[in-house]
């Protein structure tokens, strides 16, 4: 089971992502909100909303998640949540 959250860092005001016990410095990520034990809903600074879903609690192998919600309508694979978090971040 993956494990997400938003806090801020205690060296500085900055937004970080902690992710299965990391941190990510992702200041363009609001808000990641768990709907259930395999599928996270990830808020861009721009206000674009994602979702993010995968892993074993979907019934798929540990490096298979995908993200929803990309303006051309399609699922981008990804190895992990955290990839996936970091490339919403990016876009």
């Amino acid at each position: 089971m993956s494990n997400a959250r938003i806090t801020t860092s205690k060296y500085s005001d900055m937004r970080v992502v902690n992710i299965n016990g990391r941190t990510y410095y992702l200041d363009k990520i609001v808000a990641i909100e768990k709907i259930d034990s395999s599928t996270f809903r990830v808020t861009h600074a721009n206000g674009q909303v994602f979702s993010v879903w995968g892993g074993k609690d979907s019934g798929g192998h540990s490096n298979e998640w995908f993200i929803d919600g990309w303006s051309s309508g399609g699922s981008i694979k990804c190895t992990s949540l955290a990839d996936a978090v970091k490339l919403i971040h990016g876009m």
